[in-house]
This record gives structure tokens, sequence and C-alpha cells, in this order.
């Protein structure tokens, strides 16, 4: 037998657990609600959460299964066995049949739970998943202060390169941390809460997440050896956010367009199964943004639509329409008012953005120069409450651009590198309050811009980041 597993927590709600097929549970509270749990252990889903399947339940006090989502109960009241069986692809009951009576003597009555299967109900597929190496670096900043950026290289490798010193982004200590090398896209990368790097990135060659925690708190990856396996079996890069319980939480989008997160049991531990939390329609291209103790979701839809959710206290809001015209991932911020401001590039490769002013987006995209841009944007609100904007032009090269003034306009855009991206800019708020971009040129080495801020003013300064002699 194999070390448990929590697969969920909150337990102690329900005064009855009964397993009646493959993975699926029902759990009744006391009031009589009777929920229904089903957990597929190939991708580590959630593919029914907590749904209310029955009301009433409360006058049986034996609630025992054969299998084959069958359930037999004695009622209190009359003494009757009785039988029900639910069908998931209609999400109704059969039955309701009392089959026998003089049940209230009994100690108790169980069946032979492998008694009846059931076949054919529905499962996940492993969507496809194509093989990028020419995605954005993920960077992250340490409990000690340093940058490590997260990225999969040409050979399909995940790949940590940490700066050596606080401030220098020029010597960089490159390190394959994973003996897997089917990876691919942009990693999630998250601090947890005893400073140890941990991070995951999907696989071209079965959509399972893999991935690794650091041995000790910014110290070495160790060897190679082994990655941890967070199946999933989702269309999107992992994104991974810090909860305010100090747990880490991963979430991504599956090939049917809906969100889905994945939650530490406690902080340092193990991860409990992939639920399910909404959306449909969803293309890979979402962003998600901390605001106050929410999370808000900023997700592209198949018609180019963009549209906004708030994920909090364990439910996603209503769907909030942005704008249309949109291609690749979105950027946005949370100002300190709370209003989200996002970031797109147009279907012309104009980059545009909208400010939300109490809960409402006016709907009408204001274009930001004249630049054209070749990918996605990226931006990140310094200190000093002002937005930096990075993006690859068509030419090639990075160009970025300030605010001028709270929810003001931006200046021009300028270039710090003349020379050719290989990936999209990611942006990062350092614990100082100044922000960084980065990005990996054509020969596969990190460029970064730190820009140090404070109020309104600002400088910036480029680095190369080469390869550190050990």
């Amino acid at each position: 037998m194999g070390s448990p597993k929590v697969l969920d927590t909150g337990w102690n709600q329900y005064n009855l657990i009964v397993a009646t097929d493959d993975g699926v549970l029902y759990a009744r509270t006391p009031n009589g609600d009777l929920f229904r749990f089903r957990w597929n252990p190939a991708s580590d889903r959630f593919t029914q959460y907590r749904e209310r399947v029955g009301w009433g339940w409360a006058i049986y006090n034996r609630v025992f299964s054969p299998g084959g989502d069958i359930l037999y109960g004695t009622r209190t009241d009359t003494q009757q066995l009785v039988w029900f069986r639910y069908g998931e692809d209609t999400a109704t009951w059969a039955g309701g049949t009392a089959i026998g009576s003089g049940w209230s003597d009994e100690l108790d009555v169980v069946a032979d739970t492998n008694s009846c299967r059931l076949t054919g109900y529905p499962v996940p597929t492993r969507p496809s998943v194509p093989q990028r190496s020419d995605a954005a670096t993920t960077p992250v900043q340490g409990t000690d202060g340093l940058v490590t950026f997260f990225y999969v290289n040409s050979a399909g490798g995940l790949t940590a390169g940490k700066q050596r010193y606080a401030g220098d982004y020029e010597i960089i200590e490159y390190d394959v941390i994973a003996d897997y090398h089917q990876f691919t896209g942009a990693p999630g990368v998250g601090v947890r809460e005893d400073g140890r790097l941990e991070t995951l990135a999907n696989s071209h060659d079965d959509a399972a997440y893999r991935g690794r925690v650091q041995s000790t708190a910014n110290g070495s990856w160790g060897p190679i050896t082994g990655v941890t396996t967070h199946q999933g079996w989702m269309l999107s890069d992992p994104v991974v956010v810090s909860e305010a319980d100090k747990t880490l939480t991963v979430y991504a989008v599956d090939d049917g367009g809906a969100l889905w997160r994945r939650t530490q049991v406690a902080p340092n531990s193990a991860y409990m199964p992939w639920r399910k939390i909404g959306g449909t329609g969803l293309t890979t291209d979402f962003t998600l943004v901390r605001n106050g103790t929410a999370l808000d979701v900023v997700a592209r839809s198949g018609d180019g639509s963009l549209r906004t959710a708030r994920y909090a206290g364990g439910t996603l809001g209503t769907w909030r329409a942005i704008g249309t015209d949109t291609t690749g991932k979105p950027a946005a911020v949370a100002h300190a008012n709370g209003d989200l401001q996002v970031f797109v590039r147009a279907t012309d490769g104009t980059v545009r953005t909208q400010r939300e002013s109490g809960g409402v987006f006016p709907g009408a995209w204001q274009t930001i120069g004249n630049i054209i841009a070749a990918g996605s944007p990226a931006a990140v609100l310094r200190a000093g409450g002002l937005v930096e904007l990075a993006v690859r032009g068509t030419d090639g090269l990075v160009h970025q651009s300030s605010q001028v003034a709270p929810a003001g306009g931006f200046g021009p855009w300028t270039v710090h590198y003349f020379e050719d991206a290989a990936t999209d800019p990611t942006g990062l708020l350092l614990t100082s309050g100044s922000p960084i971009f980065t990005w990996r040129s054509t020969d596969g080495s990190i460029r970064t811009v730190f820009i140090a801020a404070a109020g309104t003013s600002r400088t910036a300064a480029a680095f190369v980041g080469q390869e550190a002699r050990r």
C-alpha cells in the first residue's frame, strides 16, 4: 500500500460518506442534502465536485452501496429498505423504490461494493499540447532577494538561471533542473512558505504537468533525477499563485476552455486534485492578478473577446466583458483602488488598454503610441502607482513605455537592446518596488532591463545574462 493521498479538506461537515463506483463518493450534510463527487485518478481531477444531487436524505439512518452508482437506504420512519440508482449521463435518479420492510432492528447493513460496476461514463482525455521552446521566461525573486529565471530550453529541458549577486543581471548561473526533456511552454513558478522555489511546466508528450521543488531555500536544485507529476491533462501553461494562507495554487485551462485550480493541502505540503472553477470557451491566453484578497482572472475567448471574473471565497464570480478584437495573452495590473487595467495586442498589432471605473469597463480601447507588436505585452505596476509596459515589435526588438502620470497616458516607446528577441518579455515587480522586464535572445541568453523607480521618476539599465564560471 502506498502513501495516503489527501483528496480534499472540510469533510467534517458531512455525517455520512459512501463510495458507489470508481472514484465516486456521496456525502450527506446533517440537513439531508446529498452531494456527489467523482475523482479521476489518472488525470488527478475531480470531474464532479460537490454537486448537490438530492435532499431529504436525513430520513435514512444507513446508506450503503454494492457499486454501480446504486444506493440502498434504510428509513427510520417506515423501516423500509429503499433502492436508488444515479445516472451520471442524465443527472437523474432511478428508483426510490422500497424493496424490503422491517429493517430497523439491524445493527448495521453493508454490501459487497464490487458487486456492480458501470462502464462508459465520461472520463478526461489528454489534449494535444504543442511543442514550444520560444515561450516567455518566468522570473521570480527568492527570499534571498535574488531573481531566478525559469524557461524551457530548445531541447525541452526545464531550466533555471539565477543571479549570482543582487542587482547584477549579467552573471547568471544556469541549471537544467529535471531529467525530463519533453517540457513545453512557459513554466509556472512559486515561492513556498519555507522559501523553497517550486516550478512546473506542461509536456508536449502527454499533457501532464511536471516539476520540482528546490532542495533547500535559496539553495541548489541538487541532482536532476526525478520530477513530481501533477497530471492535469490541461492545454495551457500553468500559472502559480501564492494564497493568503501561504499555500501555492496552480491555475490552468483545459482543452474545453474551462478554468481549473489545484492547491496545496497546507503550506509546504502536497497538492489536492484539480478542481474546475468555471469558465467556458476560454483560450490558453489568460492572466491572473492579485487584487486585495481576491484574484482577478483576465482571459481571451476563442472569438477574440476579452473578459474578466473575480475568484474569491472559493467561488468564481460573474464574467464581465472588457472588449473585442484582441489576440495573444492579455496583461493586467490592479491599481491601489482596486481598478483593473488591461493591456492587449489588437488584431492589427497595436497595443491597447482599458481601465475600469466602479467595476465597469468603458468598452472602447485606447491605443498606446504607434508601435506594431509581434507578441503579447507585459505590464508591471510600480510601487509609485505608475505602469511600465514592454512588448516585442515586428522589428524583433523589445520596446518599452512608461505611464507619465497616475491614471494618465503613456510616453514614447523606447528600445534598450538593439538585438533580436526570441521570446516575448515578462515583467516582475521586485520587493524594492522597482520592476524588471526580461526575455531571451536568439542565442538563448537572458536579457533584462532593470527600472530604478521612485515616485514619478525612473531610470533604466539593460543587462546581458552571461553564464557564470563556477
